[in-house]
């Protein structure tokens, strides 16, 4: 593909999402901070799933591999970068100029890498 349309894609991407994000702060301020609290609950739920999963992991690797070192480093790698997320979005502070999308779309790609580490790691 064509570096130049691939840049071009993206930066058509970023406009949309500022127009989305600014049509957005200019309705309702109570859609708007409902918005973002849907979002702020629905990561939470994802972030404690992960926690859930990653305590089966353990108990996985106890099993699979009581001898191996690298089980240990893997778990807790998976566990500080959900720790990461969580503080984020914990002290993300909303305001109201549509930045939060931008927020949104950089941890739930985190999450969904997350998800991916884990699932390499159940193997």
């Amino acid at each position: 593909e064509n570096p130049k349309s691939a840049g071009s894609k993206s930066l058509q991407n970023a406009k949309k999402t500022f127009l989305i994000s600014k049509k957005e702060v200019n309705s309702d301020p109570k859609t708007y901070v409902s918005n973002f609290q849907k979002f702020v609950k629905e990561a939470d739920t994802k972030i404690d799933t992960n926690k859930k999963k990653f305590a089966e992991l353990k108990v996985l690797f106890e099993e699979r591999c009581p001898e191996k070192k690298d089980c240990p480093s893997i778990l807790a790698d998976l566990e500080q970068h959900n720790t990461k997320l969580k503080a984020e979005l914990d002290t993300y502070v909303l305001e109201g100029n549509g930045n939060w999308e931008v927020f949104r779309k950089s941890l739930l790609q985190d999450l969904k890498r997350l998800d991916l580490a884990y699932d390499d790691a159940k193997l």
